[in-house]
């Protein structure tokens, strides 16, 4: 178990970047349904589009450009919406990691849990969400992160546990 958080310690920036670059559905159609980034892109350049699908839009670009606040902000409206609220969820959760992130180790579970808890309600408010796929493997890098920034504080019962709960959701994804 020590060798593998010693390997979780180094390897946390790049975890890191994978986590906010998010699941590969946002770049091509998936399974499932909903509505794809790529879908309301091409509408919002032939069309111009207002409400919901133009907060997605925003949101992608503010996550692209690592701007994390406005992306909190713009997805408290768009967590309300029922067609996006899943969408709204996942952005929020990218941007509370992608916060976190720039906090030292010992700040940065508070924010990384928050994410986890946004994930976590993607399945109880929309089940047939297209995200619901890739949630289980997304928590699971959460918690990563999570069990690294505890090894970095020399929280090794707590760096343990999140590293379970990973492994644990990993397994039964």
């Amino acid at each position: 178990m020590l060798i593998l958080l010693a390997a979780l310690s180094t390897g946390a920036p790049v975890l890191a970047e994978k986590v906010i670059q998010g699941p590969a559905i946002f770049e091509g159609k998936t399974e499932g349904s909903g509505v794809y980034i790529d879908d309301l892109l091409k509408q919002l350049k032939s069309k111009p589009a207002s409400g919901a699908p133009r907060q997605v839009a925003q949101v992608w670009a503010a996550i692209k450009k690592k701007r994390f606040q406005e992306v909190l902000q713009i997805t408290q409206a768009l967590s309300q919406s029922p067609t996006y609220n899943d969408y709204g969820r996942w952005f929020e959760a990218e941007a509370r990691v992608g916060l976190a992130l720039k906090v030292p180790p010992r700040q940065r579970a508070e924010g990384l849990r928050k994410a986890l808890r946004s994930l976590g309600e993607i399945e109880t408010i929309r089940p047939d969400s297209p995200l619901s796929k890739k949630v289980p493997e997304q928590m699971a890098q959460i918690e990563f992160l999570i069990g690294d920034a505890a090894f970095q504080s020399k929280r090794y019962a707590e760096c343990q546990q999140a590293v379970e709960s990973a492994l644990t959701r990993l397994m039964q994804s």
